[in-house]
């Protein structure tokens, strides 16, 4: 994420400060677009277009809890190992000559690296759990009959960012590759409409770029080792406190005993007896 988020940056830099800037994302790139944002809030930006954003997958293609936590655990040593990413080709748009292109274009394929399956498995998590922090003017549009990425996820970034200028829509019928499905011109039609309604408020600096926060890392980076050692100190505390407790002297007594003093009081409480040999 942090090698494509400088792509971002090389184009950002090219862009003149007197003109107004508009970032525009499709797909992975709504969600680039979206992650890079969210760790720079300080850019003046007129304006973001993020469509069909990669911030979910639908059900057919969500993956099981532990199989993310095995790719998060084990993807980012195997970056040569490559899996299908399953993309139905067919259900990229209703429009049967993209398509066609597509399966056409030599530079497309159905295998991705594990280390980028693990990449935009953290970038999916990181963007819905610091949604509030995107702050920009923002158009999210997606279609209902995506099976790409998941459309109910877009609402949910929406509903969570805290622009204050944002609109959602949602395209009946529309597939991933929207802006070449069959209402193409409805949806470029209203996006330019957008785009006039924030050209009237245009900054001409778009700020300063030599303090661009780029790749995924938390800003809250201590607070996973802070709360290691309130628990630690807590655990401490109870094998100390309860010390001369029966249960205390048995050679399990550093791993069990905290969990057997709630259950205790939790039984104690409703009048249950718990008794172990």
């Amino acid at each position: 994420m942090e090698e494509l988020h400088k792509d971002i940056e090389v184009l950002l830099r090219q862009a003149s400060p007197n003109l107004p800037l508009f970032l525009y994302g499709h797909s992975m790139g709504a969600a680039l677009i979206a992650s890079l944002l969210i760790r720079n809030s300080y850019l003046r930006i007129s304006g973001v277009i993020l469509t069909s954003g990669l911030f979910g997958f639908p059900k057919e293609r969500n993956m099981p809890w532990i199989k993310r936590q095995a790719i998060k655990l084990v993807g980012g040593h195997l970056e040569e190992f490559m899996v299908n990413a399953c993309i139905n080709t067919t259900a990229l748009t209703h429009n049967n000559h993209n398509i066609q292109n597509f399966l056409e274009d030599k530079l497309t394929s159905s295998l991705i690296g594990l280390k980028l399956v693990k990449a935009l498995v953290e970038l999916v998590e990181f963007n819905i759990s610091h949604a509030s922090r995107f702050n920009y003017p923002c158009l999210i549009v997606h279609g209902n009959a995506d099976i790409i990425t998941d459309y109910k996820a877009s609402v949910k970034f929406y509903k969570r960012i805290s622009s204050e200028h944002k609109e959602l829509k949602v395209v009946e019928d529309g597939m991933h590759e929207i802006h070449h499905d069959i209402n193409k011109e409805e949806l470029k039609i209203y996006m330019l409409q957008w785009l006039k309604k924030r050209l009237e408020k245009n900054p001409r600096n778009i700020g300063d770029f030599n303090t661009l926060r780029k790749g995924l890392k938390r800003e809250d980076k201590y607070t996973k080792t802070l709360w290691g050692f309130i628990i630690i100190f807590i655990y401490s505390y109870l094998l100390k406190y309860f010390r001369g407790h029966k249960l205390y002297m048995t050679k399990t007594k550093l791993f069990w005993f905290p969990i057997f003093y709630f259950y205790h009081v939790i039984f104690k409480k409703h009048n249950l007896s718990l008794r172990l040999k």
